[in-house]
């Protein structure tokens, strides 16, 4: 009886010892299972996370939708048009390209290089005078092909007349950096440059300027314009947004804000209005603009001068902080921020010019 008692504790004793080291080693081979799983999907989530590049706005609790999971810039714009500092197109010709932003000094840098300098430029100018052939004609601002590249015919047009493989214009101006690019090839690349000012400072240009123009807004004050039905038709919000990221319409989110600045950063040298002198400079120096044509005017500083020095009846300015103020930056709060980057490269870029 003993003898039997004890061997059915033997036999439960190594029961007990077996099953454990059953578990422990499932528990072991579990554990070594799970690991190279886990590592596999935080690699792959990190795969999916771009980084954020500098000066990428990042999400916060005053936007909707999350940061931008793309960052690849629109196919026909990257190809077409040159980075900022890459090499120069060796086996075509670069086509320097303003983008031309409303109310922030454009028409001064076309009459400096059209009138003071004697360039021919592709801009407005031509239209009316479209022929079946690219041509060049004569204005007191200076000479201008005859295309008109700021309406998206008239830049049809100049790409069935080879405006982008023409030797005779200097430089392209237009808003439509995308419609552009459709018109420009890998051998015939653009490179864009701009001038980009304050949208509260744009503003109320604008505003000055359509009820200088408009008798009917006479009396409205700069928040009623940005605000009452009446003008509701005219004022646009997030331009610059909009038009490098393409989306016109619809509301706008944290990644085409992201977008619009990685543009930027890849393909713009940035003027600033608030310093046109310096900006020319920089585009003098990075397009390798030395000399005046020959319908260029004879001093050319002066003649710059007429342009670049800061006008003495300028609109009335409005308050930071003032309604008008936080009306104005919450219609345009994207574009502040994109604003606020462009400066951010302009100082930058100073280093690289």
């Amino acid at each position: 009886l003993y003898v039997a008692v004890a061997a059915v504790l033997v036999v439960t004793f190594i029961t007990l010892i077996v099953g454990k080291t059953q578990i422990k080693e499932s528990s072991k081979a579990a554990t070594v299972e799970t690991k190279p799983r886990a590592e596999e999907e935080a690699k792959k989530k990190e795969a999916e996370s771009p980084a954020i590049p500098s000066g990428r706005v990042q999400e916060s609790s005053s936007y909707q939708g999350g940061p931008s999971s793309d960052l690849y810039l629109p196919p026909m714009l990257d190809m077409h048009y040159a980075d900022t500092f890459g090499e120069s197109n060796v086996h075509g010709r670069n086509v320097p390209v303003f983008w031309d932003v409303p109310r922030a000094g454009g028409t001064a840098i076309k009459f400096i290089l059209g009138k003071c300098h004697g360039y021919i430029l592709a801009s407005e100018d031509g239209k009316g005078h479209e022929t079946n052939s690219l041509e060049v004609f004569y204005s007191a601002s200076g000479g201008f092909a005859n295309v008109d590249t700021y309406s998206f015919a008239g830049i049809e047009h100049a790409k069935s007349v080879g405006l982008s493989s023409s030797t005779e214009v200097d430089v392209i101006f237009s808003s439509h950096v995308h419609e552009i690019a459709e018109m420009l090839t890998n051998r015939h690349q653009g490179r864009l440059f701009t001038i980009i000012r304050n949208p509260v400072e744009r503003a109320v240009s604008f505003y000055y300027h359509e009820q200088a123009a408009n008798m009917d807004y006479a009396g409205m004050s700069v928040v009623d314009f940005f605000t009452k039905p009446k003008t509701k038709h005219l004022v646009e919000d997030n331009w610059m947004t909009r038009y490098l990221t393409n989306k016109k319409e619809g509301r706008l989110n944290i990644e085409d804000v992201n977008l619009a600045m990685e543009i930027l950063r890849r393909k713009f040298l940035i003027g600033l209005a608030e310093n046109v002198p310096e900006s020319l400079i920089r585009f003098k120096k990075h397009m390798g603009w030395k000399d005046t044509r020959r319908r260029g005017e004879t001093n050319t500083v002066t003649c710059e001068q007429r342009f670049t020095v800061p006008n003495s009846h300028k609109n009335p300015t409005i308050e930071k902080g003032s309604q008008a103020w936080n009306v104005i930056t919450e219609l345009n709060r994207y574009d502040m921020k994109v604003y606020d980057y462009a400066v951010n490269l302009f100082n930058e870029q100073a280093e690289s010019v």
